[in-house]
């Protein structure tokens, strides 16, 4: 039984060897749920989108 074998190689009890993986598993499906993946020009845009623009002339003199 692959299962077992797998538990053996990992020197854990059946059982444990299934909880195991399965935690794993289920911490990877809701990461996945949680995680937003983006492209670098993805990443661009959102940092461009949400930086404030540089000041004018006009502003900083209003500033003043």
């Amino acid at each position: 039984m692959l299962l077992r074998r797998a538990a053996n190689v990992r020197g854990l009890a059946l059982g444990e060897c299934i909880h195991d993986s399965a935690k794993v598993r289920t911490q990877h499906l809701l990461n996945q749920r949680t995680t937003t993946r983006v492209s670098n020009d993805e990443f661009c845009q959102v940092l461009d989108a949400i930086e404030p623009p540089a000041p004018t002339k006009d502003l900083v003199g209003a500033l003043r």
